[in-house]
């Protein structure tokens, strides 16, 4: 009832059109109860000072706001495919948002993947600064999370096949070159950038029509070498999530045999990868999710026999990343009058606020 002025007798009804204001917190980090104190713990146990992660966690946690912002005007302006040009040629572009490509440049700068893969200090303390920083960066992401969860898991797999086949002897191995680790370790390098201008992230394209977690029998891409050698995937790919990637680990048959493929994505449309439609998909429109006909794209073999990935890893943090930021969005509301009673007298949220502590504590 915008613009109506209530005549005085029903001036009872006016706190109907209450609306609640948002509750934005100031730093995600330190109003956190677990958090900091969790980092401290962990670090001060190897011996190590916590100053430096708690310093950059901190100065992450104060971008709340902007990325917020960021992360709405993803939903609001969700990606398009335009697949035809002016001409009516075939172009299959995918179209992002400014603030999607924004939050891309944040993640890369701020080490959200190279964090975990820097080698010049303890691993496993480096992977738990990680972790935390992507659990204060999910829920504000735009669905950014999904790609850098993805090249992650890249990152590292593709770490363990170099390290692997770095140290076969010339001619022992059918799949390692010197073309090939440079190719390699290049990708890797950069997966990890901090640098915007040369961070690439990595899809992982496995599902097909088929679907099922069952890979070994759903998959019916094939791998085919062309006149000069080269290996050229053909089939589909049901389920590819952030299309707009630089790379991808590709799921393949070669010879009958299930293997793992780098493809890196043409920079302009070409053919090889027809871009059938982009999926509309509840909850993570932001995200450029598209189907896929590989039609001869270029592949690099990985691996014989198809790899664990670790974007699981990440996936099995979301839901206490959600946690993490829904919590003091809770505490906040606590003062917030429920017909003219504050929620933190009503019964319920009396019962449902501590467990739901309890539970993203433990």
């Amino acid at each position: 009832m915008i613009g109506i002025r209530l005549p005085a007798v029903l001036s009872p009804f006016r706190q109907l059109h209450y609306v609640s204001p948002p509750k934005i917190p100031g730093n995600t980090f330190i109003t956190d109860s677990i958090l900091p104190r969790l980092i401290s713990a962990v670090y001060q146990q190897r011996g190590v000072s916590p100053t430096i992660p708690n310093n950059d966690l901190y100065q992450f946690g104060l971008q709340y706001r902007k990325l917020n912002k960021l992360a709405t005007d993803c939903e609001m302006y969700p990606p398009k495919l335009q697949r035809l040009d002016g001409w009516g040629g075939r172009i299959d572009r995918v179209i992002t948002c400014d603030s999607w490509k924004e939050l891309h440049n944040i993640a890369s700068t701020e080490g959200l993947v190279a964090i975990g893969h820097d080698l010049s200090s303890d691993h496993e303390l480096r992977e738990v600064w990680q972790s935390i920083k992507l659990i204060l960066f999910s829920s504000v992401s735009g669905m950014v999370s999904c790609p850098l969860a993805m090249t992650d898991g890249a990152a590292s797999t593709l770490s363990k096949l170099l390290k692997l086949h770095q140290n076969c002897a010339p001619g022992e191995c059918s799949v390692c070159s010197a073309e090939w680790i440079s190719t390699v370790s290049q990708t890797i390098s950069n997966l990890t950038a901090t640098n915007p201008e040369n961070f690439w992230t990595s899809g992982q394209w496995m599902t097909e029509r088929a679907g099922g977690s069952d890979v070994t029998r759903s998959t019916q891409t094939v791998a085919l070498r062309d006149e000069q050698g080269v290996l050229r995937l053909y089939g589909n790919k049901f389920y590819t999530s952030a299309i707009d990637c630089q790379v991808a680990l590709v799921l393949a048959r070669k010879d009958e045999n299930l293997s793992l493929f780098l493809v890196h994505l043409p920079q302009e449309y070409d053919g090889t990868i027809q871009i059938e439609k982009l999926k509309d998909k509840l909850g993570t429109r932001q995200l450029p999710t598209a189907e896929l006909t590989l039609n001869g794209v270029p592949a690099l073999l990985l691996a014989e026999r198809h790899s664990k990935h670790c974007t699981y890893a990440s996936s099995d943090t979301s839901v206490q990343r959600t946690l993490c930021y829904l919590l003091p969005t809770s505490r906040d509301h606590t003062s917030t009058q429920l017909c003219g009673v504050p929620l933190s007298i009503w019964a319920h949220h009396k019962q449902t606020a501590p467990s739901q502590d309890i539970t993203c504590q433990a």
